[in-house]
């Protein structure tokens, strides 16, 4: 009976550690770009991808539970990505922000823009909306989007999932922006 009561209380310790450590702590891997860093989740994968064009960097995270799935289908899995774009003239994060939402309404059936307000990334003011839309494949993806401008470069942080998991990672989404800063 006094091994039972033993092995409840340390179920209960272990139980309370786990809600009462910072996240970092439990995070599994740092991320450090040419000029930001972030935490990647426990259960998160990162999945390399080249930055083409004006993109100074872009990297692709997934939670490991998403089925494996090849490079040009990760569009439509779970997934937190970040680009840094080298921006080629003078833009506002609301201009910036305004000329991507056109080129996501074009490609989107049925887009909703849900939300548009200020919010900020690492300490940088900026902006993040929320959408949703059918894609081409009609799978029914919801989106937020966090888009700052520093040094000449646009900063977009997006989280997408379809609409029936969106608020499944929303959690690991606040730890992967909470931990975001520039260097």
């Amino acid at each position: 009976m006094r091994s039972l009561k033993i092995a409840a209380l340390l179920g209960l310790i272990m139980l309370l550690a786990a809600f009462l450590l910072p996240a970092e702590m439990q995070a599994e891997t740092e991320y450090t770009g040419s000029n930001f860093r972030l935490v990647i989740p426990e259960g998160w994968e990162l999945v390399e991808e080249d930055a083409q064009g004006q993109l100074q960097e872009f990297i692709f995270l997934v939670p490991e539970d998403v089925e494996a799935l090849e490079a040009d289908e990760f569009q439509y899995a779970t997934n937190v990505n970040v680009v840094v774009e080298e921006l080629a003239a003078d833009f506002t994060t609301e201009e910036y922000l305004d000329i991507m939402l056109r080129q996501v309404e074009g490609r989107l059936e049925e887009f909703e823009l849900l939300s548009r307000s200020q919010a900020g990334l690492a300490g940088v003011e900026g902006l993040t909306v929320e959408y949703e839309g059918l894609t081409d494949a009609g799978e029914e993806l919801s989106w937020q989007e966090w888009v700052v401008i520093r040094e000449e470069s646009a900063y977009v942080v997006s989280y997408s999932a379809s609409r029936d998991r969106f608020a499944d990672y929303r959690e690991d989404v606040e730890l992967i922006l909470d931990s975001f800063a520039f260097q």
